[in-house]
């Protein structure tokens, strides 16, 4: 029959035709028949059509599920914001971390369905490659299938004889698969270029197959992979036209369902991971639900607290609105308190004593109560004049104001002097009608007029000088003419008052040096010691303001400055260096005795804890034992300086100077440091 013995040899394997020889004599030929090819082209074709269904189907399942599962993340995660959004003010404290807490996880849960949705989409990107890839390889089996078909409609009709008339060859190019002996064929662009390079005698080409570059050398026959590095080795071989096509398709078929093959693996690997991402966003659904419940319970339970928050804050406002108004109304009453107990300060301090019954000259004093009204107020003004003093005149350190304690106040009554006072008011007030010109500068209490009388610039100051010179005054009122005795008179020779008790505290002596017989103030040995300050009523009148000794006259001088008229002023006002003048609190010298009026009596101690410049000299003097060697001859110098120096007036005035000791007490352990120092005082 002929073409027999070709039919038998291509249903034969691919490996048996590498054992083709030239025809053979003819030999029992089957010829195909046509049911067998039918039925092998039919189940070909059911196998392309299921495959291409699974695909389809699975990749419409992918896509349909993505963009479902998108949808509704996306639709639930903007309902989520925007609730979350508008629960987020007046939220409490507390609240507020859990509301942030659960915010902060289904913002991570949102990230992680976008990150899954990213796989995803990479997913389907490779997905819709390989498909791509495996739609062009069943393509190109489906081609080779009709080709087999049409070669073995064409063979059919073949004889042996006609067989061994064309026995025409073709080149095969081949590489070694597997040892030993398994040899497969290259595809056809691959033999195509590998022949051409033959034909060229080309030693050496890079071919790209089967989706991998090869370096083939065609001088030892060997074929490299370009990425790993292996080596195989290639022939080239003649082979029957028919043969040559018969090989040429079971190649391409043995290589199309390798791919296929791996491509399935692929497509189920990839199907395993879109479950397993369909699982996991599956439960960070379940997961943003319980979120999205647990914020809609925090927002309920906020919106609980906004409503008590509210209520709390219209309580608080009611209330705060009721204290505004008490607190008001009690700064209105403390204001109105402070300036009716001021007026009534003023009032009781303003006045001159009532005249005794008995009409006795003999000047006496009488202990005020605590609670007395005249008592609170001068102790009041007392502790408020008490200022810092410069440690030395032309020294830019200030001592601390001194801290004191007082002990008693008491009331003066001088009924002659008395006499004398009203009198020289009476007088002044004749000489001008109209009153005198406020003094600039004064902080001191001043006693208001009384009705039917003019305004005379009456003042309560103080005086500070020995116990027992406070006692002569008490007893006999002021000398003018003795001023300047015990501490020199650099503004004339008056009585010297001060506006700042700490001023005249400098010139006090205590209890104990009265009793050592001692009267002068830079003798004095006790910080601590009892002490007394006198508070004179002062009728300065018309004052002059002066800045140094060259404005009254000099030292000598016994009388006030003249005016531009002749007439004589009533005071001196001495200016602070603020105002152009020498000293740093002002003081006022009077030169007439009638002017004066002693009121009250202050007893007083410094605190143990006080640092002012007075008790830092009285400490000095009071530890000399603790001296020796070279610190004890710094002292008696500063002993005969000291009796050299000027005296201080009874204020205090400044250019009044004495020489000062000072040492320091450290709390650990006795340091002494002496140095002698010009004192501002």
């Amino acid at each position: 029959m002929p073409g027999t013995a070709l039919l038998s040899k291509l249903l034969l394997p691919a490996t048996s035709f590498e054992a083709l020889t030239p025809p053979r004599p003819p030999t029992k030929v089957r010829v195909l028949s046509p049911e067998l090819r039918d039925a092998l082209q039919a189940k070909a074709l059911a196998m392309e059509r299921a495959k291409r269904r699974r695909r389809l189907q699975a990749e419409a399942e992918v896509c349909s599920l993505e963009s479902l599962e998108t949808a509704k993340d996306d639709i639930e995660e903007q309902t989520l914001k925007e609730d979350v959004a508008s629960g987020k003010k007046d939220v409490p404290a507390e609240l507020q971390d859990e509301l942030r807490q659960a915010l902060a996880e289904v913002r991570m849960l949102s990230q992680r369905n976008e990150g899954l949705l990213s796989q995803l989409n990479q997913m389907r990107s490779s997905n819709t490659g390989l498909k791509k890839k495996l739609a062009d390889k069943t393509q190109m089996l489906q081609k080779e299938q009709e080709f087999i078909g049409s070669l073995v409609d064409g063979l059919g009709t073949w004889s042996c004889s006609e067989a061994s008339g064309r026995d025409k060859t073709v080149a095969c190019w081949e590489y070694l698969e597997q040892e030993p002996g398994s040899w497969r064929r290259y595809l056809p662009h691959a033999e195509k270029s590998l022949e051409e390079a033959h034909g060229s005698k080309l030693s050496e080409l890079i071919l790209r197959t089967s989706g991998f570059d090869y370096r083939i050398n065609l001088s030892v026959m060997t074929q490299t992979n370009v990425e790993t590095r292996k080596t195989r080795a290639i022939r080239r071989r003649e082979i029957l036209l028919h043969a040559d096509a018969v090989q040429k398709m079971t190649a391409e078929i043995q290589d199309l369902r390798g791919e296929n093959g791996q491509l399935s693996v692929e497509i189920i690997k990839k199907a395993e991971e879109v479950i397993w991402f369909e699982e996991e966003i599956r439960v960070l659904k379940a997961d943003n639900q319980n979120k999205a419940q647990a914020i809609l319970d925090l927002e309920e339970e906020i919106a609980c607290h906004k409503r008590t928050i509210d209520e709390m804050e219209e309580a608080h406002a009611e209330q705060s609105a009721s204290w505004e108004a008490t607190l008001h109304t009690l700064e209105k009453l403390q204001s109105a308190l402070k300036q009716e107990r001021q007026r009534h300060y003023t009032a009781i301090l303003s006045q001159l004593p009532p005249k005794l019954l008995d009409d006795s000259p003999k000047s006496f004093c009488r202990s005020l109560d605590v609670d007395d009204p005249k008592h609170v107020a001068l102790l009041e003004q007392f502790h408020a004049s008490i200022v810092t003093h410069r440690l030395r005149m032309d020294s830019n350190v200030w001592c601390d104001p001194a801290r004191v304690s007082v002990t008693r106040i008491e009331e003066v009554l001088q009924p002659a002097n008395q006499l004398l006072y009203e009198a020289a008011r009476r007088m002044r007030a004749s000489e001008d009608s109209r009153g005198c010109s406020p003094i600039a500068g004064i902080s001191a209490f001043k006693c208001e007029a009384q009705a039917g009388w003019v305004d005379m610039n009456e003042y309560l100051l103080y005086h500070g000088t020995c116990w027992h010179n406070a006692e002569q005054i008490i007893a006999r009122g002021f000398d003018a003419q003795r001023g300047g005795e015990s501490a020199g008179a650099m503004f004339g020779r008056g009585v010297y008052f001060a506006q700042n008790a700490s001023k005249s505290d400098l010139y006090t002596t205590c209890h104990m040096c009265e009793r050592a017989r001692n009267e002068d103030f830079r003798r004095c040995r006790h910080p601590e010691g009892e002490r007394c300050i006198l508070v004179s009523r002062v009728l300065l009148g018309d004052s002059k303001v002066v800045r140094n000794s060259s404005d009254v006259g000099g030292k000598d001088q016994i009388r006030a400055p003249q005016r531009d008229d002749g007439t004589a002023h009533d005071s001196v006002a001495v200016s602070t260096k603020a105002e152009g003048g020498l000293l740093d609190h002002k003081e006022f010298v009077v030169f007439k005795d009638p002017q004066v009026l002693v009121r009250f009596r202050i007893f007083y101690q410094h605190n143990s804890d006080c640092s002012c410049n007075g008790c830092l000299h009285r400490r000095v003097h009071g530890n000399i034992p603790l001296l020796n060697g070279p610190e004890e001859a710094m002292l008696e110098e500063a002993e005969d300086l000291e009796n050299g120096g000027a005296g201080l007036g009874p204020s205090g005035g400044p250019g009044q100077c004495g020489q000062f000791v000072f040492w320091c007490l450290d709390m650990r352990h006795v340091v002494v440091t002496v140095a002698i120092m010009q004192a501002s005082l």
